[in-house]
């Protein structure tokens, strides 16, 4: 009777440690699938880990405060290293389920590994401090009984560590950090490359200690608890001799010890890193545009800049957090760049928001209507795109490529993809300044309501702005290019955008990103396989899974006649009647080079001539044009001997051809163009004096001049550079006639700089 009522007792017990073990299981598997509300989770990849991490700590609050006390009393109870370290690995185990689910029924093609590198590096330790916190809120309800005061107090703590990291970021000029709980924020949200270096992993095992330490307090194991202590003391002090981990202006000098003052701006920078000629260009460069936007924006005084300029975007995600946009604090007010030959493409438009900074919004930096910031900056900092503001924002409108125009003057602006979303509002702020100038934009940006500052409510006005871009829209012939141009979707929405970085990177040394790939990874032979497939399942047409299959075999195979053969074969098979996106014309080019390399010159030529009447009909871009007139003055202008070693090269299969004497002008701007695209000098510097052929389009005597302004510019001949950007200023129109008449304006400034 004794030996059964121990097995019944021994029944009992288990049959409550089942009941508690399932609680965590259940508590953990909806923290677990709750991310998956978020379309960006789907990805399994760094979003998810780190909404995980929210979370298990909102899941589990809530499991406390949820049971009743019988439960909660047998949780305490019950309370024991061991009953801990379960639930730690049941609640670290279980959030994995949803993530292999996905990878191993296929229906997520991101990298495992890298699946795998970020629910370790942030999620193990949330697991601990989710249990930790648990037993210890347990314990304090035992001991008190009173749940609304501990709610209190935990609701003041959250917030109290929420506002310690905004502030963190906003006062320093940092934009990343690694958080004790949550893990780790790379930096802005566009970043795709998430770096870690050792001092980062450095940290987080010193977190680790820390998580332990409590973890072991909790339990009674104070001895224990504070040798970890100690440990985490130590290892988090040796982490901070990494540049990467601290938080001030003074870890970012340290790295960039060099530093030039003028007037108005400071640039810290690394002079064994940055080259001379690229420093010496970008000072000058910040000092024109400096003073032309105090000229526009009526700027009074001496505004103070702090640059930080970077070799390449890996030290600037490391130091700063971020690798693919430039960045301006606007606290301090600082831009952080990477160095480039010139001209910076971007620096005038973080000008834009530094020298607006002190102005905006009765102080705070920039406006909280984040279109009106952006867009201040992109209308004031002209770009050399194929299509003007407007037109691209009718584009994207008509497409449907935002869910609401509402998205872009709301939160959700950073939601949306950043070509769309600058592209929008840059065309607003544009219409703004054409109809109402440029003082009464500056006044709605110091935060004055925009009804009374305009004449109109501004809801009006946006239904004005709208209809005018549709004239312009419906005015243009450039459908095609803009629906390529605003294809791509954000972040938020791409289907893998950390794996295509992470798989990408050959160097196993860059950053911890070896562990991200899978064992025996070799990116020159797996990767254009990996994302070939990767692209093919999202494409909706069978002629662009045909044209992006050749594209990928003939980087991979050998060019030989049966190849070609397949390959043309493919492209017919799914060829559509009518050319509905810009990868048809693409198709239909490669499959002209295809057949004259089997020497089918009459099929080649033929569509050949359809590609060059449809581009009269329909804007292409003028890269693309240029792809095709050059075949075709290729075949127009040369002997058939030549014409075919010429196509060969347009079709990147050999080098330049030799050049034989009397040659046409096509030769020569295509051997000019070689060298100009290989950064090389361009041999002849005179020669964009040479008469040009008035029948060759537009678009290459345009590229013809730009490639010698931007020659004469890289050699300091800032008198030609001059005459040549105003040339190319008096042949365009809108933004890109700005911006070659910026670029004449700044040759004669360096020149009267220059020494």
């Amino acid at each position: 009777m004794k030996y059964l009522n121990n097995i019944n007792i021994s029944l009992i017990k288990y049959t409550q440690y089942f009941q508690l073990y399932f609680l965590i299981f259940s508590a953990a598997l909806i923290a677990a699938l709750l991310p998956l509300v978020f379309s960006v989770s789907y990805n399994f990849e760094y979003e998810y880990s780190l909404l995980v991490s929210f979370s298990l700590y909102l899941v589990f609050c809530l499991l406390v405060f949820g049971l009743n006390k019988r439960i909660l009393q047998k949780f305490y109870s019950h309370k024991s290293l061991k009953h801990s370290i379960i639930y730690i690995f049941i609640i670290f185990f279980v959030i994995f389920f949803p993530g292999l689910l996905a990878f191993y029924s296929g229906q997520c093609p991101c990298s495992f590994n890298g699946f795998l590198f970020w629910m370790v590096f942030t999620n193990f330790l949330t697991s601990i401090f989710c249990v930790t916190f648990f037993l210890a809120l347990i314990h304090f309800l035992s001991q008190s009984g009173s749940k609304a005061k501990i709610i209190f107090i935990i609701f003041f703590l959250v917030l109290s560590y929420i506002f310690y990291l905004i502030s963190k970021v906003w006062f320093y000029p940092q934009k990343k950090i690694l958080s004790l709980f949550f893990g780790f924020f790379h930096g802005p949200v566009y970043d795709s490359l998430i770096l870690l270096d050792n001092g980062l992993v450095y940290e987080r095992i010193s977190h680790l200690f820390f998580a332990l330490a409590l973890f072991f307090f909790v339990n009674n194991y104070k001895k224990i608890s504070f040798f970890l202590l100690f440990f985490f003391l130590t290892i988090f002090s040796y982490s901070l001799s990494y540049s990467s981990v601290g938080h001030s202006h003074k870890y970012l000098k340290s790295q960039l010890s060099s530093s030039y003052s003028s007037k108005n701006f400071n640039i810290f920078y690394n002079k064994e890193k940055v080259e001379k000629v690229n420093l010496d260009y970008f000072i000058r460069e910040a000092s024109f545009h400096i003073e032309d936007l105090q000229k526009r924006l009526n700027t009074l005084g001496d505004p103070f800049i702090n640059i930080y300029l970077y070799s390449s975007p890996e030290e600037r995600k490391l130091l700063f957090g971020s690798y693919g946009v430039d960045v301006t604090d606007v606290y301090t007010p600082s831009i952080h760049m990477v160095q480039s030959q010139w001209p910076n493409r971007n620096l005038r438009h973080e000008l834009v928001h530094a020298l607006t900074s002190d102005d905006a919004f009765y102080g705070l930096g920039f406006h909280p209507n984040i279109a009106f910031t952006e867009g201040l900056a992109v209308a004031l900092a002209p770009d050399d795109s194929p299509a003007s503001l407007h037109v691209s924002a009718a584009s994207i409108l008509k497409l449907n490529r935002i869910e609401s125009i509402e998205n872009i003057f709301s939160p959700f602006f950073w939601k949306e993809s950043s070509s769309r979303a600058y592209a929008l509002a840059g065309s607003l702020i544009s219409y703004l300044i054409d109809w109402y100038g440029i003082e009464s934009v500056l006044t709605i940006y110091r935060g004055q309501q925009a009804n009374s500052v305009l004449t109109k409510p501004l809801s009006s006005i946006i239904l004005d702005w709208k209809k005018s871009i549709d004239i312009e829209y419906t005015k243009s012939n450039q459908s095609l290019l803009l629906e390529k141009l605003f294809r791509h979707p954000s972040l938020f929405e791409q289907r893998c955008p950390h794996s295509r970085k992470d798989l990408s990177y050959k160097s196993s040394d860059l950053n911890f990103l070896k562990l991200r790939q899978p064992l025996g990874w070799l990116v020159d032979r797996d990767y254009s396989e990996w994302l070939y497939s990767l692209k093919s399942n999202n494409l909706q047409r069978e002629s662009d899974r045909s044209f992006l299959k050749v594209k990928h075999s003939m980087k991979t195979r050998d060019i030989n006649k049966k190849n070609i053969e397949t390959w043309i074969q493919e492209l017919s098979k799914y060829r559509s009647l009518t050319i509905e996106s810009i990868e048809d014309v693409q198709s239909r080019l490669i499959l002209s080079d295809l057949y004259r390399l089997i020497g089918k010159k009459t099929k080649s030529v033929s569509l050949l001539s359809a590609l060059v009447e449809f581009s009269k009909k329909h804007n292409i871009g003028p890269s693309l044009k240029r792809q095709i007139l050059a075949r075709t003055y290729v075949e127009n202008l040369l002997r058939e001997s030549n014409a075919r070693e010429w196509r060969k090269y347009l079709a990147g299969l050999r080098g330049i051809p030799p050049q034989k004497r009397n040659y046409p002008w096509i030769t020569k701007y295509l051997e000019t163009r070689k060298s100009f695209n290989d950064q090389q000098k361009i041999p002849c510097t005179s020669c964009w004096k040479n008469k040009i052929d008035s029948s060759f389009d537009v678009e290459f005597i345009e590229e013809w001049y730009k490639m010698y302004a931007y020659d004469a510019m890289w050699r300091g001949r800032f008198s030609q550079a001059s005459i040549l950007w105003q040339t190319l200023a008096e042949e365009t129109s809108g933004r890109k006639q700005e911006l070659y008449s910026q670029y004449s304006r700044m040759a004669i400034f360096f020149r009267s700089k220059k020494g």
